[in-house]
């Protein structure tokens, strides 16, 4: 069986340090060793990739309460931005859900519901 890079680094972003000797190993045994700089650049890409959908993005007019973040830091990496125009309320969004529970928000939906 032929591996890729892209394949190997995929198996290197998954691993444990405990495991990286046997992953060395995997590619003295397959003769890839000399595919190790993109081996290591498609395990980087894995790994960007896995923080970028662990993601919550919570747009707020003010600052979110620990406890809030604490709840949603236990589903992934909490970023929060600050948007003074969201007047009150948040927007969050991750893994391509947004919800929005802004007071602009609410506004915006009743205007377009006022508009039909």
């Amino acid at each position: 069986m032929i591996k890729t890079a892209q394949t190997y680094g995929k198996l290197l972003a998954g691993l444990a340090a405990k495991d990286l000797d046997s992953f060395i190993e995997l590619l003295k045994a397959d003769g890839a060793t000399l595919l190790a700089p993109a081996i290591m650049e498609a395990a980087r890409q894995e790994l960007a990739r896995k923080a970028e959908a662990n993601t919550i993005t919570v747009r707020t007019a003010s600052p979110l309460t620990s406890s809030f973040k604490d709840e949603l830091g236990e589903r992934g990496i909490v970023q929060e931005v600050s948007d003074p125009s969201l007047i009150n309320g948040l927007i969050i969004e991750s893994a391509g859900l947004r919800i929005d529970a802004s007071i602009a928000g609410c506004l915006q939906t009743l205007a377009t519901a006022l508009k039909n």
